[in-house]
């Protein structure tokens, strides 16, 4: 998969890219002097509870509780990375967010002397339902199959509370299982099944999935819905509605300052937005409500009981009723996570990343210190058919993974060989040179008839030569063809890269489960945007 331009510019130290953030890619120690110890308020021991009851709750380890608590000291730094709640662990790349923020947060471990705790951000506040219930597969040929994960929930109800709709997980591992090597299929349903425990909303899902592949590598999964995080974050709430327009504004400008130096748009905004939602409905009917500036007033967007217009004092006071209502969306996140955590690093993709150099005023005018920003390791894996068509074109597969797929298939094309050349008229050209040189004797009927008759011989054997070498050629080209088909429908299935379609669970259901992270983990490489060939 090709590296976005930018991004490959900004981590070879392009010096305008490199001014949008506050630390070169993969350096995440110049912050940690920015995080002093006592900077941060640590985590008291009624938020660490409430935590540590929801991971139990989840299935947690006592790796992964050990690690959590280490947040109690005010010492502690993290390296946060996060998703969707999506069925089945979501896309592949989710796998290599997580192994990028868990080597990060060791490194920082090691070089500052203090506890840095790996951190998985599951946004399931999110209420995109389409997007986290998707599932994308390869099956044998290649062919990439789409499903979903139906939910009875509304359009707009966040993911902690959308239940998966009575048997749909049995109906999802039937269509998905069948696709599997059969020593494969026992891992993989026992995997989903043992993620849907009853009732099964999709961020439940998704959490005891997590807790279950990487309990024991120290990475702790939060969920923006637990009440000391909602707490945490009345105060940029409060902020933002004493600040009217202010952060919309300086987020449009900052889209507009990025389009026109880089060519990239990040998150579109008219200036009127609050970059919170509020969270409306009772319990099982809940949706997360867009709010707005109109005039000095605040309009809000409620699906169901229609728009309400209120005064900011009249939302500050719902905001100190119950900060549990207000949830932040995307430009807003990052900035709750490193209100809420010792944040010296956050692991993002590409979108990810951009979205961060638009935000970074909003660090400034609520008084928070930014993270180093690090592009997430990107990886394709390649199953042993990829693996032996690539030696036979005689393609590198570090190549053939840091390729789009257009370059790919040039690559795998490889030079376009002329025409065969023709025999017959080489020949004929000297039958008739010897003729020549014989003088008179060729004129003799002996000779004469001769000539002829071994002409003719010569260039039907002739023929059929060259049919034989064309024959072969086709075979070769489509031996060819037949290999580099198979490599592009591995790294790209459906014509999108694989780490960014292929479900996680899925592909590692193939090779072992949690086993093969080590495997995964040693391939990747850290410290570079481009994507890795991880050879199974």
């Amino acid at each position: 998969m090709s590296t976005p331009a930018w991004i490959a510019r900004w981590a070879a130290g392009d010096p305008q890219l490199s001014a949008l953030f506050v630390a070169p890619p993969y350096n995440p120690m110049s912050v940690v002097a920015k995080r002093p110890v006592g900077a941060w308020q640590a985590l008291s021991v009624a938020e660490l509870d409430e935590w540590r009851a929801f991971l139990e709750s989840h299935g947690a380890t006592e790796a992964t509780i050990a690690a959590m608590h280490a947040l109690g000291e005010a010492r502690a730094l993290t390296v946060v990375t996060g998703q969707q709640a999506g069925f089945a662990m979501g896309p592949l790349y989710v796998i290599y967010k997580a192994l990028t923020a868990i080597h990060f947060a060791r490194r920082v471990e090691q070089e500052s002397g203090r506890p840095c705790v790996p951190i998985f951000w599951v946004a399931s506040d999110d209420h995109d339902i389409d997007e986290v219930a998707e599932l994308h597969w390869a099956d044998d040929s290649g062919r990439l199959r789409k499903d979903r994960a139906e939910s009875a929930a509304s359009a707009l109800a966040p993911a902690y509370e959308a239940t998966i709709s009575d048997g749909e997980v049995a109906r999802v591992i039937h269509a998905m299982a069948a696709d599997l090597p059969e020593e494969s299929r026992a891992l993989f349903a026992d995997g989903i099944l043992a993620a849907s425990a009853a009732p099964t909303t999709f961020e439940s899902q998704f959490v005891r999935h997590f807790l279950d592949l990487f309990g024991e590598l120290g990475i702790v999964p939060i969920v923006p819905r637990l009440g000391f995080l909602r707490a945490r974050a009345s105060g940029l709430v409060e902020q933002e509605i004493a600040r009217p327009r202010a952060s919309s504004v300086a987020l449009a400008g900052e889209n507009a300052r990025l389009r026109d130096a880089f060519g990239f748009e990040t998150i579109h905004r008219t200036g009127d937005e609050l970059n919170f939602f509020m969270e409306c409905g009772e319990r099982g009917t809940t949706r997360r409500c867009k709010l707005s500036w109109e005039g000095a007033s605040i309009v809000m967007q409620d699906p169901i009981d229609g728009t309400r217009v209120m005064t900011p004092e009249e939302l500050l006071t719902i905001l100190r009723d119950d900060t549990g209502r207000f949830s932040p969306n995307a430009a807003m996140r990052p900035l709750v996570q490193d209100l809420s955590l010792p944040t010296v690093a956050y692991i993002g993709g590409p979108a990810e990343c951009a979205y961060h150099a638009q935000i970074a005023p909003l660090y400034d005018a609520f008084g928070l210190t930014r993270p180093a920003i690090i592009p997430r390791a990107s990886g394709v894996l390649l199953e042993k058919q990829a693996v032996r068509s690539l030696a036979k074109l005689g393609v590198d597969p570090s190549a053939a993974a840091a390729a789009s797929r257009d370059q790919l298939e040039a690559m795998l094309r490889g030079d376009t060989e002329g025409a065969l050349p023709e025999l017959s008229p080489m020949l004929e050209s000297a039958l008739r040179t010897w003729a020549q040189r014989l003088g008179e004797e060729a004129t003799d009927p002996q000779v004469s008839q001769g000539l002829s008759k071994t002409r003719e011989n010569i260039l039907f054997a002739a023929k059929k030569l060259e049919e034989r070498a064309a024959t072969a050629r086709a075979r070769r080209e489509g031996t060819r063809e037949s290999h580099a088909r198979r490599v592009v429908d591995s790294m790209f299935p459906g014509g999108e890269p694989q780490e960014r379609t292929v479900n996680a669970h899925f592909a590692l259901s193939k090779l072992g489960g949690a086993a093969a992270l080590e495997s995964i983990s040693a391939a990747l490489v850290y410290d570079s945007p481009h994507t890795q060939p991880i050879a199974l």
